[in-house]
């Protein structure tokens, strides 16, 4: 009786998700659509089957072998259930990596509510919303990426890297501050690669697709000492053509991209007690554009005015570009991360220590337009910058082993980052040959964060546990600059509390609230800023959440819902050639956002999502040149924060069909709706709703795969960032195409 009610509702819900497709529409070029009001009715229907099946979940105890995985994750830097975690967390699985071919962070996005990615200068500069919070263009990230427990900082180095050989991916929503510290106020995303085997095994695999899409990656892994060391080693190739033509020049495909990259895994366990795990990586990115962003044709550069008249069509699609030097970008990026473990008899001793380098060229056009841009006396037709960083971090922590009724972890973290930046301008004839290379600006400088940190939670009875974490942050920036001989200091103290605490009926069911704090460290503008430095700003998140297997654990269902208040913001002011921060904003942000994975029968898999966000500015008056030049009120204040889309929904389905002598058939399709949202905090630069839909479908026997893909199916066209800048048009940054291709996979 139980199963069969779990399949009647299950039968409902997909009754629902058949509605929400259907508030699509195709036209007959193949164009997607939504039907606004369909799209209402879809989602309350919906959340009525939803309501409907948490009602069921409690009594639902039979199991079946249909029954989804167990998911076990780390955030909380000790393993835990999924659903024990009173937090909000999407986890990717080695094989949802691989079977939805999630290869970097935009990927990761298609699949997990709340979470927006801005490809903006070409890779260089990527920017991520977790809930509405980010940083704009330049500023320092709010959400933080950690691989294996390290993190590069301040940089955006993990936000547009190839991703490979991946054991799973955590998404952490919200602020992280008591146990991940600094700039995580958003959340933390965090990379967790494949170990070592203790049998020989490996894979190779390869794609290829239109734009000459080439895909190439090999693992081996196996024992190096029987027992005691292991290692694994993963060497990746990636490469297109570029997606736009430059009209000025007549270059076709002019925005190539290439990366290779490679791994070393060494694990080693002398005894039952003791381990050591080595993790090496080294990558390269070569792009032969540095940046080729867009311009809306229906701009008047005369009538700059008219983009804030509503004269402007920002949601037109150029696949072209039109600037005169097409400019590169190169990085090199390495770290190694040592992870130590030692097992007490109640205890857990953990040590991670990385470091982590980045050497930086980015060359692009200094308007993206014909012709130079003048500066004085200067004819300035490119600017040329070099990043080079080098960071250290170690972490010590101790928690307590075994299911006790009190669970406490108590550690420390030590972070330094060294990093130098130059920024020179590249000349127009003839002043190329009587001025050379005129640098612009040229600094160092030097970061040092020292934090304590607690995290506990104790077991009230079996029903009912609260949880407490208190971190202590230091840290003290110091910046040279070369150019004006002025140096600059300042420290600043910061206390991160969290408190949670969970209602868990059953072990199936978990009703928590999570109260936690998040700040991002300030900083320095350059000496010709109008403002020499900014403070810190702070983020207070307020959350409930529930996660529960439903019907016997043929389904998952994780919601929640918060309110966060955003102060002292820091904002981002650009220029052609200056760009600076100050803390000119505060805002409020609420949501929710809902997932549900089903497993209805042997062979398929569906999984659901949908998130609301209403981000709006509080307070944020532009003092800037801006809002003079496009014609725009420069009072921003019940604005959207940019990159907030009110509603996004998400499904995915996968189907495995048994077929003839061991070969099987397998389907999957990822589709995304995105609502409206905006790149500029005046409104002036909105991207409409879009829909995205991929594709997959292949033969697997064994160890062997074989199949097509196709993302981008109905070739949407939209922008995944904006800039303005006065003195030049807008900025936007036009999406990939529709690519396809054939995969082949071997495994061994």
């Amino acid at each position: 009786m139980p199963l069969m009610a779990g399949r009647a509702g299950i039968r409902v819900f997909a009754s629902a998700c058949v509605h929400f497709l259907g508030s699509f529409m195709i036209d007959n070029r193949g164009n997607c659509h939504d039907r606004s009001l369909d799209k209402v009715g879809s989602i309350s229907m919906l959340l009525l089957t939803l309501s409907v099946m948490v009602g069921d979940g409690h009594a639902q105890e039979q199991k079946s072998e249909m029954t989804l995985e167990e998911v076990i994750v780390t955030a909380q830097k000790r393993e835990q259930r999924l659903l024990d975690v009173p937090i909000a967390i999407s986890v990717l699985s080695d094989r949802l990596i691989r079977d939805a071919r999630i290869e970097d962070l935009s990927d990761v996005a298609m699949l997990t509510p709340n979470l927006e990615i801005g490809n903006s200068i070409g890779r260089q500069t990527s920017i991520v919303s977790m809930r509405g919070v980010n940083p704009g263009l330049f500023g320092s990230p709010t959400v933080l990426v950690y691989q294996d427990g390290f993190t590069m900082g301040d940089t955006r180095i993990k936000n547009n890297s190839t991703l490979f050989d991946l054991e799973r991916i955590e998404v952490l929503k919200g602020p992280q501050a008591t146990l991940y510290g600094r700039n995580s106020l958003g959340g933390v995303i965090h990379y967790i690669t494949r170990k070592p085997s203790s049998e020989f095994e490996g894979f190779l695999e390869a794609s290829y697709g239109n734009y000459d899409d080439t895909d190439l990656a090999v693992s081996l892994t196996g024992p190096l000492v029987e027992d005691r060391l292991g290692y694994r080693l993963t060497v990746g190739y990636q490469q297109h053509e570029g997606y736009w033509d430059n009209r000025l020049t007549g270059e076709k495909n002019v925005n190539d991209e290439q990366d290779a990259n490679v791994r070393l895994n060494l694990f080693y366990t002398p005894n039952e007690r003791f381990s050591v795990d080595l993790s090496l990586d080294y990558s390269e990115s070569d792009d032969n554009c540095g940046d080729c962003p867009n311009f809306a044709n229906t701009f008047d550069a005369d009538n700059p005015m008219g983009l804030g008249a509503g004269t402007v069509d920002t949601n037109e699609y150029v696949q072209t570009v039109n600037q005169d030097s097409l400019g590169l970008f190169k990085r090199d990026v390495a770290q190694a991360v040592v992870t130590a473990e030692y097992e007490m008899e109640n205890a857990i001793l953990t040590s991670i220590s990385g470091y982590g380098y980045m050497d930086s060229n980015l060359v692009a056009d200094i308007n993206r337009l014909p012709g130079p841009s003048i500066f004085g006396p200067l004819s300035v037709e490119a600017f040329d910058l070099v990043i080079d960083l080098k960071v250290f971090s170690q972490e010590l922590r101790l928690a307590s082993a075994g299911n006790t009724r009190f669970e406490w972890l108590l550690g420390g973290y030590y972070f330094q980052d060294e990093s130098t930046r130059s920024l020179d301008v590249l000349l127009t004839p003839p002043q190329d040959a009587q001025l050379g290379q005129p640098n612009f600006s040229n600094a160092s400088s030097d970061t040092e964060n020292v934090a304590l940190f607690f995290d506990g939670s104790y077991d009230l009875n079996e029903k009912w546990t609260i949880g407490f974490g208190l971190r202590y942050d230091r840290e003290t920036k110091e910046r040279n600059d070369v150019i004006g001989g002025i140096q600059q200091s300042k420290t600043v103290d910061e206390w991160l509390p969290k408190f949670t605490m969970s209602y868990k009926p059953s072990d199936a069911v978990n009703w928590y609230l999570t109260v936690s704090s998040g700040y991002k460290a300030g900083g320095f503008n350059t000496p010709s800023a109008p403002i020499d430095e900014y403070s810190p700003e702070y983020l207070e998140n307020y959350e409930l959440g529930f996660k529960g297997l439903l019907w016997g654990g043929l389904a998952r269902l994780e919601t929640a819902v918060f309110y966060m208040q955003w102060s002292d913001q820091q904002i981002n002011r650009t220029t052609q050639l200056e760009n600076y921060v100050d803390n000119a904003a505060k805002s409020t942000i609420s949501g929710f956002e809902a997932a549900i994975s089903v497993k209805p029968m042997d062979g398929l898999e569906f999984t659901a999502s949908a998130a609301y966000l209403d981000a709006e500015f509080d307070e944020y008056l532009d003092s800037t040149s801006v809002p003079d030049y496009f014609g725009l009120d420069p009072d921003y204040s019940g604005n959207d924060i940019l990159m907030t889309p009110n509603i996004v929904l998400a499904m995915s389905g996968q189907y495995t069909l048994d077929l003839v002598d061991g070969w099987n058939m397998k389907t999957r399709a990822d589709a995304r709706y995105t609502g409206d949202r905006n790149f500029h905090a005046s409104g002036a630069l909105p991207q409409d709703s879009y829909n995205l839909v991929n594709l997959y479908m292949g033969v697997e026997r064994e160890s062997l795969e074989l199949g097509f893909y196709a993302d981008n199916v109905f070739d949407e066209g939209y922008h995944t960032f904006g800039v303005l800048e006065a003195g030049g048009p807008p900025f936007l940054w036009t999406a990939a195409p529709r690519t396809y291709g054939i995969k082949a996979s071997l495994r061994f």
